[in-house]
């Protein structure tokens, strides 16, 4: 992969004309997380540090510095070393770094301690993650008191400052190479689920259908950007369902939750579909409500709109299809008064979406929530759900359908990212009905 430096260096430059003069920004990445005992999860860089660096090896630590409102970056990395390589794979080092990312400066990550006293001091103030998992704090902390302790001529900051909120405001407006990029793990997640699609038969259990769209994944060097969703029949009522190991059955349906990760990019996709590739008529009914709202909520990701009208409509819509199929009774403008309708549909209906599958960005903006503008991207995620111990009649229970779909803000109309997979019910039919 051919690192695009200008577009992380354009980044730091445009945080570098949020802070003040005088200061600097401290980034670090996730250090490595236990799995077990001696073995680790596959390594994944912190989000911020990322989008900042494009740099995704361990160890690291990105510092801005603006001073007379000049802005120098340096990267604190590890350094080559030729039998840690030979255990653990390749190391990009301080001279590579400097080239290929358009640092000012990179510099072995053991002198981090030595060096970042010397750059605090005679600075006002330091920008830094206080929620990252690299914890920084401690460490500045400790740093911060070398610089009071020794004779340096200039003073230690006495200001320290959450730099998450203008990253992550940064982060929630998509350029160009970004919605490129989700654009394709949009396309790769869709192939994997009309792979799922065809494959699905009885008999099959919910980690084998699962094993069908990993592969199509992995064959495209992409991660899952979540813990997959993989629930049939009742198992689909549960929201964060993680278990996927029951058989699938004739006569009933399989909701699949999944997405994956391209070049540090997520996709979220859910479609449910009968398993014997035939919806049953209640079936049929819940789907085409949900299908109706998933619909109507996508028309409202405009520019003007509000975050929360797309949830508004869909709440509108599956309030008015419950009465019609008779799950709810009552007065419409009541029922949807008294919040009936979270019986069934009882979580929002999108998120952001980017770098982490539940993007950064703040929803409420001045005290509302937030307007839509270009470059925004959310999911759309309208669900009913009607757990086999509910009230509802017989031939209802145990149907959970959730239809979701990745969403771009533009100047025009909204851009389905994830329009590639079959959402139609005839379409879903057709081709569950393939095998």
């Amino acid at each position: 992969m051919k690192i695009k430096k200008d577009i992380y260096a354009n980044r730091r430059q445009i945080l570098s004309r949020k802070i003040k003069d005088n200061s600097c920004v401290i980034i670090g990445t996730n250090p490595f997380q236990a799995r077990s005992k001696d073995t680790n999860y596959t390594y994944r860089p912190d989000s911020d540090f990322y989008y900042l660096t494009g740099f995704s090896q361990p160890h690291a630590l990105l510092v801005i510095i603006k001073s007379s409102g000049a802005l120098t970056s340096i990267l604190f990395c590890e350094e080559r070393d030729s039998f840690k390589e030979m255990w653990e794979g390749a190391i990009v080092g301080t001279k590579k770094a400097k080239s290929l990312y358009g640092f000012c400066d990179a510099i072995a990550i053991d002198a981090v301690d030595t060096q970042i006293p010397k750059i605090l001091a005679g600075l006002d103030r330091v920008y830094f993650s206080m929620s990252s998992l690299s914890n920084l704090l401690p460490i500045i902390n400790r740093w911060n008191e070398r610089v009071s302790k020794t004779r340096y001529q200039s003073p230690a900051p006495r200001e320290f400052i959450d730099i998450d909120f203008l990253v992550h405001e940064m982060r929630i407006i998509k350029d160009k190479h970004e919605i490129g990029l989700m654009q394709k793990s949009a396309d790769i997640a869709a192939a994997a689920h009309i792979i799922a699609m065809k494959k699905c038969k009885p008999g099959m259990y919910e980690h084998q259908l699962e094993a069908e769209f990993i592969y199509e994944f992995k064959k495209h060097g992409s991660p899952t950007s979540y813990g997959s969703i993989v629930g049939g029949g009742n198992n689909a009522c549960v929201l964060h369902y993680r278990e996927n190991n029951c058989k699938l059955k004739s006569g009933e349906m399989v909701l699949i939750d999944a997405g994956c990760e391209y070049q540090m990019y997520a996709s979220d996709i859910t479609r449910t579909f009968p398993v014997n590739g035939t919806f049953s008529e209640p079936q049929r009914q819940v789907y085409e409500l949900v299908y109706e709202a998933n619909k109507a909520a996508i028309k409202k990701v405009i520019i003007g709109n509000r975050w929360s009208d797309p949830h508004d409509e869909a709440v509108r819509v599956i309030t008015k299809g419950l009465i019609d199929i008779g799950l709810l009774k009552g007065s419409f403008i009541q029922l949807l008064k008294k919040e009936a309708y979270k019986d069934f549909f009882m979580h929002k209906t999108g998120h952001w979406l980017g770098i982490d599958v539940h993007d950064v960005g703040a929803y409420i903006e001045k005290g509302s929530w937030r307007p839509f503008k270009s470059g925004m991207v959310t999911t759309i995620e309208p669900g009913i759900y009607i757990n086999k111990n509910s009230s509802a009649p017989k031939e209802f229970k145990g149907i959970g359908i959730r239809l979701e779909d990745d969403v771009l803000v533009t100047a025009k109309a909204p851009r389905v990212l994830s329009s590639l997979v079959p959402i139609e019910l005839s379409e879903v039919e057709s081709l569950t009905g393939s095998h």
